[in-house]
């Protein structure tokens, strides 16, 4: 029977095995740390990412809606909810009429039916070709070609069916193209042209849908996106547009917009650094003590291993590789259950936050990966670097005489 060397790493296992208590009560101590560390961090870093495709969808710089709904429009662009809201479409003469506005160009909101094309109503946004600057820069990476009538782009999360259409009000519509996910509303709203929304209007109607009285789609428009003219300020823009609109629309800068959003995910963000940096701090206490007290009950131990020759410096080494084994343990098993609890919850995670969410690219998780594993994994040898110095400076015979 061949035997085997006790080597370090050898020691440090069976030393782990001996106390499967002990070791696993550590490793849920550094697992809890690193889904912490990791699953946090992937949090905000998407966050951040909803926030960057927020502002490369709106593209205006003002948006004029009907008065009061302002909210309504936030809820459109950042959480993709269905909803329809109308206004004078010689409105659209007053806005670019003002000095300052260099483009305007008018939107179409309709709110699909239920259990049609996805099961639950969507909100489908018609632009102008000629005038838009909003939706066809941003959608020309994924269809460059002009839409045709009865074409729609879809957002990533809309479904088609298998002949490559979507219904809506009873008709099937060809999906031109469909764009990649953004994190915001985009991705579960459906694009097209004016003319497409004419044929989508007259079919709402025709299938009951509610239309405020004297609502026809000849004479009313839902938003304007407005891009301000250079050596002008959006102040100025948007006091203009209120006078020219005698006051009865509602001015929305998107910077505001972002920058509200931006606001709540700083206290996002904040409130999970802040729970990362109490959580390894705690970490970091509570291993210390539990290798300090470990530490001690062993010192007979340790004075045995020198009476048999190890050195002093086997024995810190020893020590730390247990703690760095616990760490690394720990910090893999809690970023598999932090990915295990993010990546198949993104959409419900964004959802529950309220912001434009978009998880971070492949090469950014293994960064934020490799991050986490790193703290973890240091956390282990740090705490018990001074249990390790403790026992290593033990003298071997009071060691051995301590009891007697």
């Amino acid at each position: 029977m061949t035997e085997k060397a006790l080597s370090n790493h050898r020691l440090a296992l069976l030393n782990l095995q001996r106390k499967p208590f002990r070791t696993w009560a550590l490793l849920a101590v550094v697992a809890l740390l690193a889904f912490v560390l990791f699953g946090g961090s992937v949090m905000i870093r998407s966050l951040e990412n909803g926030i960057e495709g927020l502002q490369a969808r709106l593209g205006a710089d003002i948006v004029v809606v009907p008065e009061g709904y302002d909210q309504d429009l936030a809820g459109v662009m950042i959480h993709g909810e269905p909803t329809y809201f109308f206004m004078d479409k010689d409105v659209l003469a007053q806005v670019q009429s003002c000095e300052a506005v260099e483009i305007a160009s008018p939107q179409f909101y309709l709110a699909s039916l239920n259990a049609e094309c996805c099961g639950s109503s969507v909100p489908i946004i018609g632009f102008d070709p000629e005038s838009d600057f909003t939706v066809q820069p941003w959608i020309t990476e994924q269809y460059s070609k002009s839409l045709d009538r009865g074409q729609i782009i879809v957002g990533s999360d809309i479904v088609a069916q298998n002949d490559g259409t979507v219904l809506f009000f009873g008709r099937n519509y060809e999906v031109a193209a469909r764009l990649e996910r953004t994190g915001t509303g985009a991705d579960v709203s459906c694009f097209t042209t004016m003319e497409t929304i004419e044929d989508l209007y007259r079919d709402a109607r025709e299938k009951g849908a509610y239309f405020k009285q004297g609502v026809t789609y000849e004479n009313s428009i839902s938003s304007i996106m407005v891009r301000v003219r250079d050596g002008f300020s959006l102040t100025q823009a948007a006091g203009q547009i209120r006078r020219a609109t005698e006051g009865k629309v509602e001015i929305v800068q998107t910077q505001r917009m972002i920058d509200s959003v931006g606001g709540s995910l700083q206290g996002v963000a904040g409130g999970l650094y802040i729970i990362a940096g109490v959580f390894w701090l705690l970490a970091l206490a509570l291993l210390s003590i539990v290798f300090s007290v470990t530490a001690n009950e062993r010192k007979k131990e340790f004075a045995l291993f020198r009476i048999l020759g190890a050195t002093r410096r086997r024995l810190s080494r020893l020590i730390l590789r247990e703690a760095f084994y616990i760490s690394l343990g720990g910090g893999v098993l809690g970023v598999l259950l932090a990915a295990l609890a993010v990546f198949p919850f993104s959409v419900y995670i964004g959802d529950r936050l309220g912001m434009p969410y978009l998880l971070p690219g492949m090469g950014e998780i293994l960064l934020i990966l490799c991050g986490s594993l790193l703290l973890s994994a240091a956390c282990g040898p740090l705490a018990s670097a001074h249990a390790a110095r403790k026992i290593s400076r033990a003298e071997t015979y009071h060691t051995m005489r301590e009891g007697e």
